[in-house]
């Protein structure tokens, strides 16, 4: 579940709860971004998901290539005997 909460809006709860802004989750935006965004109220417009980048080695690499050019090679040549008929 994802949430947007206007900073304006804060003020009326007069600290009645307590909110945190959680990076790839929700955060506090203010009324002038959500004009400049035209009203768009989409999640995505505030609130971008953190992705966990996938580590390799230059050894894994090169495999992994290797493994998708054979793969390539096998399409092209299936396409190239489907095309001969």
């Amino acid at each position: 579940m994802l949430f947007i909460v206007v900073q304006a809006s804060l003020a009326d709860f007069s600290g009645a709860w307590a909110y945190q802004c959680k990076e790839g989750i929700c955060r506090v935006v203010k009324f002038e971004e959500i004009s400049e965004n035209d009203f768009n109220l989409n999640v995505s417009c505030y609130v971008e998901p953190v992705l966990e980048k996938e580590h390799m080695t230059l050894d894994q690499a090169i495999a992994t290539l290797k493994e998708f050019l054979q793969s390539a090679y096998a399409a092209e040549g299936h396409l190239k005997t489907l095309l001969a008929r």
